[in-house]
């Protein structure tokens, strides 16, 4: 056994078992660990993502929700409008005490039902008329404008993108076969189910015409470049005049330079993964703009007003 061959040991007491399904009627699995058997629960904890059985992250939103609204308290302290801090600190100091926790685990969680996802929504809008001084019949859309932040679902988005990103250049991660693979696959072909966030981002991966099959493999160096062999650095230039006018090789290199510069395309088939992340941005961005630029549906013969209206921090309240 390998726990045993490597002289590690597990604790029965913190040894916790899942049983992720949806069916009403079923069977615990009998799990056993040096004899004792490990209990089952309906939900754990691990690596700070509550997982419930039925993957609804109900139970892990509620967790994250309540240590938000300890944050969001120190907002609003820190953002008395008579003495309290100005805007710009205020929106660093959410991105930084609140905006991280929500962003935590969002890959996994965020496969969860709209309802679900709605109380974190409403974390992301409180931290913000908090920090901008909004009034609380302030749009949403308003908000995001003002702030110049999009909302959680499309940042979501755009981690589980560059995510996809990544993993399609470590082809031995074991998510990898789990992403590209068994997705696809006619096993998990259910259309009744929810889909899941990475599933969701091909669609906009393929938007932002990018090719998964141009992406190159990240290599390990073993051992590492530095060590393979002694680099001998000669610095007596660093000491001679900096004016290359007069020498042929720097002319070249120049040239060189500058014509590739003035390149179309590359000419290399494969590129790196990180350098794909600006064409995700701009389609995330594009689609984001949409969302503010799209019309206010019409309730009761009267459209909803998509204005300003916020109270700046020492002068009387203000409508834009």
């Amino acid at each position: 056994m390998w726990v045993s061959e490597n002289v590690f040991r597990f604790s029965v007491s913190n040894t916790t078992c899942v049983h992720f399904h949806r069916q009403r009627i079923y069977t615990e699995p009998a799990l056993h660990l040096d004899g004792q058997p490990i209990p089952v629960k309906g939900e754990a904890k691990f690596l700070g993502v509550v997982f419930d059985s039925k993957l609804t992250f109900y139970n892990h939103v509620q967790y994250l929700k309540k240590k938000c609204l300890k944050a969001l308290n120190l907002l609003r302290v820190v953002g008395h409008t008579d003495w309290g801090a100005d805007r710009a600190t205020l929106l660093k100091l959410y991105r930084t005490l609140v905006r991280s926790k929500l962003h935590y685990g969002s890959i996994v969680y965020g496969s969860a039902k709209k309802h679900v996802l709605g109380a974190v929504d409403l974390i992301h809008h409180q931290g913000l008329r908090i920090a901008l001084g909004a009034f609380r019949t302030s749009p949403i859309k308003s908000l995001y404008a003002e702030a110049g932040k999009p909302s959680l679902e499309h940042r979501r988005i755009n981690f589980a993108c560059n995510y996809v990103l990544k993993l399609k250049s470590l082809p031995r991660n074991p998510c990898h076969e789990v992403v590209f693979e068994d997705l696809f696959s006619d096993f998990s072909a259910d259309t009744k189910s929810e889909p899941n966030l990475v599933a969701s981002t091909f669609e906009h991966i393929k938007n932002a015409k990018i090719n998964l099959n141009t992406i190159d493999n990240l290599h390990v160096h073993c051992p590492p470049p530095w060590e393979e062999h002694n680099i001998n650095v000669d610095f007596s230039p660093t000491k001679q005049n900096k004016e290359n006018t007069s020498i042929q090789g720097n002319e070249n290199v120049d040239k060189l330079a500058k014509a590739a510069l003035n390149r179309a395309s590359c000419s290399g088939k494969f590129i790196c993964y990180s350098d794909l992340k600006p064409k995700i941005n701009t389609n995330i961005n594009s689609v984001w703009q949409k969302n503010l630029d799209a019309k206010e549906p019409v309730e009761n013969g009267r459209r909803q007003c998509v204005g300003f209206g916020w109270a700046t921090r020492g002068s009387p309240s203000a409508t834009f």
